[in-house]
């Protein structure tokens, strides 16, 4: 018995796309990297907006406590503070690199 495998649609795609030359091999690499399991990390920008709408969404629900909505502005302030003290070294550092 012979039995064969029959690309999908997706594996035709790529195949097509990569022999055009619109698709680099390195991106399809990447692609089932993060699709088996690992995580595209999130940048401080996109992490710090989402905490701020998670507090408003605290702030907008009767459920929510006042302590609930104070520990949200504390994540908020350490991650600020984080982020300067991370400034303040990358300064310092290329301060005295010059």
């Amino acid at each position: 018995m012979i039995s064969a495998d029959l690309p999908t649609e997706e594996e035709l795609i790529e195949a097509i796309l990569l022999t055009e030359g619109v698709l680099q091999q390195t991106q399809i690499d990447m692609e089932e990297d993060l699709s088996e399991g690992e995580e595209a990390s999130i940048s401080i920008k996109v992490g710090r907006e989402a905490l701020a709408t998670a507090k408003k969404f605290l702030e907008q629900r009767e459920f929510a406590t006042e302590n609930d909505i104070r520990y949200m502005r504390n994540i908020i302030r350490r991650l600020d503070e984080s982020v300067e003290r991370s400034k303040r070294q990358t300064s310092l550092i290329e301060f005295i690199n010059q």
